[in-house]
């Protein structure tokens, strides 16, 4: 069946922001966007008329834990393997739960793709699944089945551990364990003779290109991630980045693909006591591109269009909130062949807003997954 979504007022997240247009889709997949004096045949075709409202890609979480932890139940928490600091075995697909509330909450908020993941307790947590927030199952609804690593640095697994007396207590003995994992994996790989181990087996991807997602909050952990990922040479995001603002030098010069936020939710430690909406801006201004996060449960999902509005309340371009939100968070996850934009070729994720996406009354009016309607 064809879906042609027709009277949208396009913003692509590439080169049109705001021209009116018609979508036509198939089998799931944006098969060409037209002008409306252009001729199309309609028989046999799904209408839908979007009368002349904004229509955007669907939103792209990078860096989050959905489905992991279920905010409202407290059996439903699947966050943490705290049994030992380095887990690179673990996955997350192996603890995702798609009745989790936040999913339905993800889609009313208008997003339709996420990257899901372990917390910040260990320094080694398991891999992420990349994953879209509508399907009949789990299987329909898994775009990549590990698609990155999280790493954590900062409190996170000196919370978790240092309270037990078990390394890591410090940071350098958190810089240390990663340090002493990642020479055993990249040994591990080199050696034509081995004994098999599933850690090193799992880890040793990363010296493959497989994504690292790096949680960073403060300048010397981000420091300190980055140090680490050129000195094994990692295909690395740093996530959260709460301080990052505050070295936008050294985040351009090391050309850092930076996943930003969340900016919102109270300043409850050391770790988040920076963060500032302000930031968003004062990346921008020195040339960071970056895409931005919620990291739910941290910030719910259901607030992600709150979180990018305190960046714009603190002058940051609404339009470069819009695409950190889309295609650049797509670029940072190597997504963006995907989602991200709306484009021939591309999954037909597609949010139709009750008005201008920036004004935090407006809503996702409709929302369609892979050309499915999905709200």
């Amino acid at each position: 069946m064809t879906l042609i979504i027709k009277n949208a007022k396009v913003y692509d997240m590439v080169d049109i922001f705001g021209q009116e247009k018609i979508l036509i889709i198939e089998n799931g997949k944006i098969l060409a966007i037209k002008d409306l004096d252009e001729k199309i045949d309609e028989n046999g075709s799904e209408i839908f008329d979007a009368q002349g409202k904004i229509v955007s890609p669907g939103l792209v979480e990078p860096s989050c834990s959905l489905g992991l932890k279920e905010a409202i139940y407290p059996d439903g928490n699947d966050l943490d393997e705290k049994s030992n600091p380095i887990n690179p075995k673990l996955r997350a697909l192996d603890g995702v739960k798609i009745t989790d509330q936040a999913f339905e909450d993800a889609l009313k908020a208008g997003v339709t793709s996420l990257v899901t993941g372990p917390g910040s307790a260990n320094i080694i947590g398991g891999t992420c699944l990349a994953m879209k927030t509508f399907g009949k199952d789990l299987e329909s609804m898994i775009m990549e089945d590990q698609i990155a690593y999280k790493f954590s640095l900062g409190m996170g697994p000196k919370y978790a551990y240092g309270s037990k007396g078990k390394a890591p207590i410090t940071r350098m003995g958190t810089a240390a364990l990663l340090r002493q994992a990642l020479s055993q994996a990249r040994d591990y790989k080199n050696s034509k003779k081995k004994d098999f181990n599933m850690d090193l087996e799992a880890l040793s991807r990363v010296f493959d290109g497989m994504l690292v997602k790096i949680e960073a909050r403060q300048v010397q952990d981000i420091v300190t991630a980055v140090r680490i990922a050129e000195e094994f040479g990692l295909n690395y995001t740093i996530d959260r980045a709460a301080e990052a603002y505050l070295i936008p030098d050294f985040i351009k010069d090391h050309q850092v693909k930076l996943v930003y936020g969340p900016v919102y939710g109270g300043k409850r430690d050391n770790e988040v006591l920076r963060q500032e909406g302000v930031g968003g801006k004062i990346l921008q201004d020195q040339g960071v591109s970056f895409a931005t996060s919620c990291n739910h449960p941290e910030v719910d999902i259901s607030t992600v269009m709150v979180n990018g509005l305190m960046m714009v309340r603190k002058k940051m371009s609404g339009q470069e909130l819009l695409k950190s939100m889309t295609i650049n968070a797509a670029k940072m996850v190597g997504l963006d062949h995907r989602i991200g934009s709306l484009e021939v070729g591309k999954d037909a994720d597609i949010v139709v807003w009750s008005g201008d996406p920036l004004d935090l009354y407006s809503k996702a009016e409709a929302v369609f997954v892979n050309g499915q309607r999905a709200l």
